[in-house]
């Protein structure tokens, strides 16, 4: 795996595991739980990273007044979204263990803010026409990353600078669901109407559409339909895993 990809500059290679035999599932179980008897410190989110990384981080948390919750969700939405996005989609496990602490932190915020209201969520996707394809229709599939889109936004108003040209989803999201929230109000882009679904969510495929379209080279776009699992902590762990 090269630099470019750990750093999120390019795409990571995809491991396709299942969460049943994933690095991911080994790692984050050993990750204290953030409870009040397995408690997540700053230290434990911090103990890995390098000084540069470390640096930042620490700058975050003193600006949200050592608030953990909301200066993790800020930190993942600015520059180091790219490397956390690596390392789940690839799996590696010297990566996950420099990002696996702030993962559980990040998601025990999400499983704690429910969405109140159901809603459709939509996301550009950056992948490509081939990895659409592999997507089937009426299966159930676990995210391997985390999926950020936006809700109460139209198509036009998503910047096309955001994802790839070939392929978007478009999210039911059940009232009280527990694998995503609202980060609107913790993000580095508030206005972007944020949702957050955490990575080895449960979906299920409802369709896909393919429409001709001008803008991109094979002129072609793929729109996938999705619904979110409400709760996924008791689904099968050996199901297929995908990109989103």
């Amino acid at each position: 795996m090269s630099q470019e990809q750990a750093e999120g500059l390019v795409p990571a290679p995809f491991s396709a595991r299942p969460l049943a035999a994933s690095n991911f599932l080994k790692i984050y179980s050993s990750c204290p739980k953030g409870t009040d008897e397995d408690p997540l410190t700053c230290e434990d989110i911090t103990k890995h990273m390098i000084d540069t990384v470390k640096a930042k981080y620490m700058s975050c948390y003193k600006a949200h007044h050592d608030d953990l919750w909301a200066a993790s969700v800020k930190f993942w939405t600015g520059e180091f979204y790219g490397p956390v996005q690596a390392a789940l989609i690839s799996d590696n496990a010297g990566l996950l263990q420099h990002w696996v602490a702030l993962v559980r932190l990040i998601n025990n915020w999400v499983l704690r803010n429910p969405l109140r209201l159901s809603l459709t969520c939509r996301r550009r996707s950056h992948m490509t026409l081939q990895d659409a394809a592999a997507v089937r229709e009426h299966t159930t599939y676990r995210t391997a990353m985390y999926t950020a889109c936006c809700y109460g936004i139209e198509w036009k108003d998503i910047s096309l600078s955001v994802g790839s040209m070939f392929v978007r989803w478009v999210f039911e999201v059940p009232e009280g669901c527990v694998q995503c929230a609202d980060i609107s109000t913790c993000s580095q882009y508030p206005d972007e109407n944020e949702v957050l679904i955490v990575p080895y969510s449960a979906v299920y495929i409802e369709r896909k559409e393919e429409a001709d379209t001008d803008t991109n080279p094979d002129g072609k776009l793929v729109t996938i339909y999705a619904r979110v699992l409400p709760d996924s902590r008791e689904i099968d762990h050996a199901l297929p895993v995908t990109l989103t």
